[in-house]
């Protein structure tokens, strides 16, 4: 039996959440601490920086943004310690915590995936094995389980969402709410894992899963690209947009009328194609850090409504050894944010030394960037650690 969602987190964490504390909040926001400006290509940035206090005891599983109809701004994260959503109000940093419950019906671990607030009355759950809608006092409003929770074998179809990587959307006017799905039945080095749609669409009045026909490029069909399998996506107003690891053109599907789009948005520090991995290397883990390593890969895609601007992060290819005899691991790539226009031209692209595009996320102010671990990121305080966000504003001249 496949179970390649569990093969997916293993390598994730390893590669990309190494770095980053992951811990739950106390304080808040300490905002504005620096600002400064740069213009090029008739593309301005200006930055700044937000900061958090942050308990070191526990760990949290998102951290998003959220705003009210009244204009309010809010942060929230997950805290896997205790089972809590925490909401806060930037403005009053007032700060409130939901219970997250999790159903009677199931016996077997059903950790959280994704969850979304799409307003203080209705905040969509994804355990592995229900969707939910709570209110802000934890109370279960609807509940469907999904994945087969009580089979011994996985579905032939998972619907997933994973939390930053794909995040669940709800379309408010249809009463639908679109989440990542993936084979349980093929094994990531098979074309069967392939064949299907990476998305699916839950109508909420009838409880029924329909497929969205979004595929993975043909060349996942031809060939093998190791561990490059993850879809990134973002929404666009009609379009739901998809990015792929292994694959430079951005997918743009009209989800009006079910035509799908493709635009080459190549980075320029792509200087090297992706190349396919042998399947006699499926089983070999160094082999496939090391195809990581060296190959390009395209990661989250987002978009900007308050500047009518797309994000693209890219993380180039680097050699195994270097001239000097030497060598690089995964850790050694180089990150950049491609910044597009409306109609995905390159605009600019900036390279992130200190920035993880994991934690990444939109509010008006601009691109929210967490620190890595280098340099002032997690300072002790006398409350706990502090986190800190870069802020990424864009405007065109």
């Amino acid at each position: 039996m496949c179970s390649c969602f569990e093969e997916y987190l293993s390598l994730f964490y390893l590669f990309s959440m190494a770095r980053v504390l992951l811990t739950s909040i106390i304080l808040i926001i300490v905002c504005s601490l620096f600002v400064s400006c740069f213009k090029t290509n008739n593309l301005m940035l200006t930055t700044s920086h937000d900061s958090l206090t942050i308990s070191p005891n526990t760990t949290y599983l998102s951290f998003a943004a959220y705003t009210d109809k009244a204009g309010n701004l809010f942060y929230s994260l997950y805290d896997e310690y205790d089972s809590t959503i925490k909401i806060i109000n930037i403005k009053s940093k007032v700060s409130k915590s939901v219970k997250v419950p999790f159903s009677n019906r199931i016996e077997v671990e059903n950790p959280l995936k994704d969850y979304i607030i799409h307003n203080f009355d209705s905040i969509f759950l994804q355990h592995h094995y229900q969707i939910s809608i709570i209110d802000t006092s934890g109370k279960i409003k609807y509940e469907y389980l999904i994945n087969a929770p009580f089979s011994d074998t996985f579905p032939d179809t998972i619907r997933n969402s994973l939390g930053s990587l794909f995040s669940m959307y709800y379309n408010e006017i249809s009463k639908e709410l679109y989440l990542r799905q993936y084979s349980g039945k093929y094994y990531s080095w098979s074309k069967g894992y392939y064949s299907i749609p990476v998305e699916a669409v839950f109508k909420l009045r009838d409880s029924l899963f329909k497929d969205v026909a979004i595929y993975y490029p043909n060349k996942y069909q031809q060939n093998y690209y190791g561990d490059l399998n993850n879809v990134y996506h973002t929404v666009a107003g009609k379009n739901d947009i998809f990015s792929f690891e292994a694959d430079e053109n951005i997918y743009i599907l009209n989800k009006e009328n079910g035509k799908i789009s493709k635009n080459s948005c190549k980075s320029t520090f792509d200087t090297s194609d992706v190349q396919p991995l042998s399947t006699k290397y499926k089983d070999d883990i160094n082999k496939r850090i090391d195809h990581l390593t060296v190959s390009p890969c395209y990661l989250k895609i987002l978009y900007d409504p308050y500047r009518k601007l797309y994000y693209r992060f890219f993380s180039a290819a680097v050699p195994l050894r270097n001239k000097n005899g030497t060598y690089n691991t995964h850790a050694d790539k180089e990150l950049y944010l491609m910044v597009l226009d409306n109609k995905f031209n390159l605009l600019k692209e900036y390279p992130l030394k200190n920035n993880e595009w994991y934690w990444s996320f939109i509010t008006e102010k601009g691109l929210y960037l967490q620190r890595t671990l280098k340099g002032t990121v997690n300072q002790n305080t006398e409350n706990g650690q502090q986190i800190i966000f870069d802020i990424f504003t864009f405007s065109l001249d």
